[in-house]
């Protein structure tokens, strides 16, 4: 179940120190996906996050369901003005890359949507299993 796999990921994000926010939808959601892959990938997301949120910052974990997807984020405070695709953010990038391999195995994608000034969003989207 959703809330089961959530609740091991925020478990295992201990890095983030109580600075976490989760959103989800209704309980009793499923996700038809490999729990320990998926748990990795959400990890590798908040790490992303991590890296490039300002220190001492907000994390927000969102998951929504899509008509065919689901659709896990993870946000945080930008740490300066400047790309998370900036030399500087290479560490954040590296922390994603795991997310994105287990997407792709998946059937789904991954990415990274950023507007300088403004929080990165680390995005994973898992087509629902018909």
């Amino acid at each position: 179940a959703l809330y089961d796999l959530v609740g091991d990921v925020v478990a295992r994000s201990t890095w983030l120190d109580g600075r976490l926010t989760v959103l989800l939808p209704a309980p009793g959601a499923l996700v038809d996906a490999d729990p320990e892959r998926l748990t990795l990938a959400l990890l590798s997301l908040l790490r992303g996050a991590a890296v490039y949120e300002r220190a001492g910052g907000r994390v927000e974990f969102r998951v929504f369901r899509e008509r065919d997807a689901w659709r896990f984020e993870v946000a945080g405070e930008p740490t300066r003005q400047e790309s998370v695709f900036a030399p500087l953010h290479r560490e954040a990038r590296a922390a994603f890359a795991p997310a994105r391999e287990v997407a792709e195995a998946e059937g789904g994608s991954a990415g990274i949507e950023h507007w300088p000034g403004e929080a990165a969003t680390f995005w994973l989207r898992l087509p629902k299993q018909l």
